[in-house]
């Protein structure tokens, strides 16, 4: 009788030493789940005060500009300040505008010339023909975006890609005139390259294309390009252009294309040679 009330003592025991264990498990996980639900709501408070905070930020920009818009005095500033910069690209150093037009004034001032006086560009109400070429050739020379472009020439993104899109295409209609190929009295090279003509290269141009032409437009170097074929004469003239090709094809399956095209690439008879 003893043992028996000895073994229920036991058994009692050790359940109260279980359900104490138990409670202060069941407390140790709801402190750790109320730390871990304050962490979160800290987590959330702060997301939401960047969120509100980049907002405020984006509405005040937004509400400066509209009202730099209407202010008359800043648009004048904006219009003083573009007009500033095209001169001292065009007008300033010679250094300034080799970098940043990759050509000398002379020749930005021959081809403003060109363009206007055969009719393929001309001076529009608030752009004129000098800011349109500019454009243009800051954005080739560089591969400006067009946001970084209207925020450095105080233009709308509307405005400034449709000044790209028409100088793109004056020079387009202009380079027949300009870019022509060489016979046999083209040009010969030193005496080190006797029988040359010029030379033959090709270079790799950034392409963007659908997912579904990216593996023919994927490069050696793991990069989605078009190639482009260049014939340059010893004169330093361009003298063929051939663009447009995949960037896996090969150069001789693009020279070969050059040569067979309705306007292909003329080879000078004789020795000579590209």
């Amino acid at each position: 009788m003893e043992l028996k009330d000895c073994s229920t003592k036991r058994a009692d025991a050790v359940e109260d030493l279980v359900a104490a264990i138990e409670m202060d498990w069941s407390t140790s996980n709801r402190e750790e789940e109320e730390e871990e639900l304050s962490h979160r709501n800290v987590a959330i408070l702060g997301a939401a005060t960047a969120a509100v905070e980049i907002w405020r930020n984006q509405m005040t920009t937004t509400v400066a500009y509209y009202a730099m818009l209407r202010n008359p005095l800043e648009k004048e500033d904006r219009k003083r300040e573009r007009e500033l910069y095209i001169s001292t690209l065009t007008r300033g150093q010679e250094a300034h505008c080799i970098s940043q037009l990759r050509m000398n004034k002379d020749c930005f001032d021959l081809l403003c010339r060109n363009l206007r006086n055969r009719g393929l560009l001309q001076d529009t109400r608030g752009v004129k023909v000098e800011e349109q070429v500019v454009l243009f050739l800051h954005t080739v020379a560089h591969n400006v975006r067009n946001r970084t472009n209207a925020v450095r020439f105080f233009r709308s993104g509307e405005t400034i890609s449709r000044q790209f899109h028409r100088v793109l295409r004056a020079i387009n209609a202009l380079a027949p005139d300009i870019m022509r190929q060489v016979g046999n009295d083209a040009p010969r090279g030193p005496v080190c390259f006797e029988g040359a003509v010029g030379a033959i290269d090709g270079t790799h141009i950034p392409a963007f294309v659908p997912s579904q032409l990216q593996s023919t437009f994927r490069n050696r170097k793991g990069t989605l390009s078009q190639t482009v074929m260049v014939a340059c004469g010893f004169d330093l003239n361009f003298q063929y252009v051939l663009p447009g090709w995949e960037g896996l094809a090969t150069d001789a399956h693009v020279l070969q294309n050059a040569l067979a095209r309705p306007d292909p690439l003329i080879v000078p008879r004789g020795n000579e040679v590209y």
